[in-house]
């Protein structure tokens, strides 16, 4: 979309004369959060992600004041959505970028993340969390998702959740291999196994690919530099 395009686009989604003056009038908060998401979705369907992410986090911060966090939380993972597309798609179409979208992203899904763990609700927190680890194994940044993964398995650890932390384990060991961390890629496979073996699946079914996985990172560690 050309430069003229996005100005056209925003023009047609200024803010309209009554919202202008209702929101002069302080309006309640769940009335304000209807009318942003509105045109987050309109801005978000005239491919204006950036300004629909922004929209999102005004309607965040509309049911943060009316201390709905459910909805607060749901507005930030949309926001921090909204950035990881943007920014996805200006990697693929190798253009240069300043990250910008991934550090909103970034802090959208941690303030999203503080507030599932707030109200009890950690495995919504850790699914999050893998999100964005994944959006960053795309945007090849395999380090910082290597971190990501990491908190996602110290937060499901830390609420004994079983059998997501095989998911965790899986995504994480990919993530060491494609940062080059072949050692622990292997000590990741390790627990997986202990893992499986505490589920008592039995490493038949629990593991299946990892001990190919297991083989390739041996032959990698002895292969000639």
């Amino acid at each position: 979309m050309d430069i003229s395009s996005i100005a056209d686009s925003l023009l047609k989604f200024s803010v309209p004369e009554r919202l202008r003056q209702r929101l002069t009038q302080r309006p309640a908060p769940a009335e304000a959060s209807a009318e942003l998401y509105a045109l987050s979705r309109q801005l978000e369907a005239d491919d204006l992600r950036v300004f629909a992410a922004a929209c999102a986090e005004g309607v965040a911060a509309c049911e943060g004041v009316a201390e709905n966090p459910v909805a607060e939380a749901e507005a930030l993972l949309r926001s921090a959505r909204l950035h990881l597309q943007e920014e996805i798609e200006t990697y693929r179409m190798c253009l240069p970028t300043l990250w910008d979208s991934l550090y909103y992203a970034i802090d959208a899904i941690s303030k999203a993340t503080d507030i599932f763990e707030q109200i009890g609700v950690t495995h919504l927190a850790v699914t999050a969390l893998m999100e964005l680890a994944k959006a960053m194994s795309t945007l090849a940044r395999p380090h910082d998702a290597v971190q990501t993964y990491q908190k996602a398995l110290d937060l499901n650890k830390a609420h004994n959740g079983t059998r997501e932390r095989l998911v965790i384990l899986r995504d994480l060991a990919e993530a060491h291999i494609q940062a080059g961390g072949l050692v622990e890629a292997l000590t990741t496979y390790e627990e997986i196994v202990i893992v499986s073996g505490l589920l008592k699946l039995g490493p038949a079914k629990a593991i299946g690919w990892y001990r190919e996985l297991a083989r390739q990172c041996e032959i990698r560690q002895v292969e000639p530099k």
